[in-house]
């Protein structure tokens, strides 16, 4: 899922801590594209990479060792040696020079030999076969894999390691591809179960409702009558351009002695008036009444000139004005300042999680009846009921709650709400094309695009034909994503997936930085937040299960050879 804004983070994120995931089952699944492409990013520059990583022995020797054993497979030096060079790009395509520093962890770990030794044997126990179709693809992948090799100028050992050949990335891949058929048989019917499993999701969620439950407030504290105002606001704009006119009043005089020292006097209406518009607009993007401001204001570091504070000023300016030409200068900083320390006063909290409320206890309930009628709650109660009216279901966008405390007020910007949109079921086929290729490379992969668009249409238009077409085509790994949330794709594909027009069976061309993408809408997923929850489901479900196999199925891991031969 690397062509995303957030799919690709999470697929690195889940390499570091799972890497043998993706050198085994997932790397065999669409081994066909992946390697291609991973060899045209690495060939350049794999020869400096690999002394980074030293293989003590030759091809021969190496593949007369045997590192990882079950009962029925095993995985020779050779073969790791393969494998563990194998991932070793995939990081580098995902961290450049410093893919070294994130491979941590044992070799055996990183390429995920036991795993895969572990499901070979329970998928023979299983009955499980490599097809003619699945060995056809297995050399026609080792045969792209030695022709990208070769119109790079490097052979295959340059790449995968001292002594690697073509028939050692043929037996893993073999290992790869019945790991891979048992895997994905499983993932599917884990699936199944959790998705007909209704109790389970919703018993997820209810454990774990920090993970779902998270929202955006504002949060100001102002005198006693400041605080009766600002409770009454309606909007989040309301309640900032209140707290400003509290702020700029309790703060104008006693913070800014150089004017209050040079004429404290001419500190009247007009000029609260003119720094409070200032700081409005800069603050909540508002303008008060009678002033209007222009984008000026609205930089990183706000300057605001004598003549600016001046022509603010005399929009407010009353009979008999008592500021001199010399105070100009002074209260331009003055309101300048005041911008940078309203915003840091005005505390927003965003993606505040869902806190268990604690049970109270039985002493904490005894000592209620023995408060004294208008003692001031403790912290912890104040921050118990705000939890407790923030995560109320009747919470909306802009409700306004005033602590206890008589002095705090709490805005919602954010309501902390399940996510229960609809998630997009969808396919694609790239045609990858570098973000600095000229029109011409463009237009060219717009046009192979269309071609296999046309070929698609006129044929059976169904999601194996799809697959099939994407076959040799696709430049990502994956071709059909489901249930993919909002926020997950690049702008232009998740328009495309999310248009409220878009039907099950809908075709279309994307472009996004990574080339054109040949859509297929395949039809809605399943609520945004269902989706999560079926996400760390299917992960406990698939964990489960390999600790099963493993056990089931031991792996004998000669230390001794692995050390010698991947160091």
């Amino acid at each position: 899922m690397g062509k995303s804004k957030r799919i690709r983070y999470d697929r690195a994120q889940d390499v570091m801590t799972s890497p043998g995931k993706y050198s085994d089952v997932k790397a065999a699944k669409k081994a066909k594209n992946t390697t291609m492409i991973l060899v045209c990013i690495i060939a350049a520059i794999i020869l400096a990479s690999v002394a980074l990583i030293i293989f003590n022995e030759t091809g021969a020797l190496a593949r007369g060792k045997v590192l990882y054993e079950s009962e029925n497979f095993e995985i020779n030096g050779a073969m790791a040696t393969y494998m563990y060079m194998n991932v070793y790009q995939q990081y580098y395509a995902m961290y450049g020079e410093y893919a070294q520093y994130f491979m941590s962890g044992d070799a055996t770990t990183i390429i995920g030999a036991k795993t895969i030794l572990a499901r070979c044997e329970a998928a023979k126990a299983a009955g499980y076969t490599l097809t003619d179709a699945d060995l056809a693809e297995i050399d026609e992948t080792v045969k792209q894999i030695k022709t990208s090799c070769k119109e790079s100028g490097h052979s295959i050992s340059d790449l995968y390691g001292k002594g690697v050949n073509a028939k050692d990335i043929k037996n893993v891949l073999k290992l790869q591809t019945l790991a891979s058929k048992i895997y994905d048989d499983k993932e599917a019917a884990f699936k199944e179960s959790i998705l007909a499993n209704t109790d389970r999701i919703n018993k997820y969620f209810d454990e774990h409702k920090g993970d779902f439950l998270k929202g955006d407030y504002i949060k100001v504290s102002a005198n006693e009558e400041y605080y009766n105002k600002l409770k009454e606001a309606k909007t989040e704009k309301e309640l900032k351009t209140i707290f400003i006119e509290y702020y700029v009043k309790e703060n104008l005089l006693t913070n800014y002695n150089s004017i209050a020292e040079t004429d404290a006097e001419a500190l009247d209406a007009s000029v609260f008036k003119a720094v409070e518009a200032i700081v409005a607009f800069y603050v909540c993007e508002t303008e008060l009444e009678g002033v209007e401001l222009d984008d000026s204001l609205a930089v990183d570091k706000v300057k605001i000139s004598s003549e600016k504070f001046e022509e603010v000023y005399n929009k407010f300016k009353a009979e008999g004005d008592k500021v001199s030409k010399e105070m100009y200068n002074d209260l331009g900083e003055t309101a300048a300042k005041m911008c940078d320390k309203v915003y840091d006063a005005i505390t927003v909290k965003s993606n505040y999680a869902y806190v268990e409320p604690e049970e109270e206890k039985a002493d904490e309930k005894a000592s209620e009846g023995d408060k004294a009628e208008g003692s001031t709650p403790s912290e912890k109660e104040l921050t118990a009921a705000f939890n407790k009216w923030f995560f109320d279901d009747a919470r909306k966008d802009n409700d306004v709650y005033a602590s206890e405390d008589g002095k705090s007020v709490y805005l919602v910007a954010k309501a902390a709400k399940k996510e229960t949109y609809l998630t997009k079921n969808v396919g694609h086929i790239l045609i990858e094309v570098d973000s600095k290729a000229d029109d011409a490379t463009v237009a060219e992969a717009k046009k192979k695009a269309q071609e296999i668009l046309d070929k698609f249409l006129a044929g059976e238009k169904t999601k194996d034909a799809f697959e099939a077409l994407a076959e040799g085509n696709t430049a990502d790994s994956g071709v059909f994503y489901d249930n993919v949330a909002k926020g997950k794709m690049v702008e232009e594909y998740e328009d495309w997936i999310y248009d409220e027009a878009r039907k099950a069976g809908d075709t279309g061309l994307v472009k996004t930085q990574y080339g054109w993408h040949v859509m297929y809408f395949v039809g809605d997923g399943v609520e945004a937040w269902q989706a999560t929850v079926l996400e760390k489901l299917l992960s406990e479900d698939i964990s489960s299960w390999t600790k099963d196999i493993s056990t089931k199925y031991p792996v004998t891991v000669n230390e001794k050879n692995v050390t010698k031969i991947l160091g």
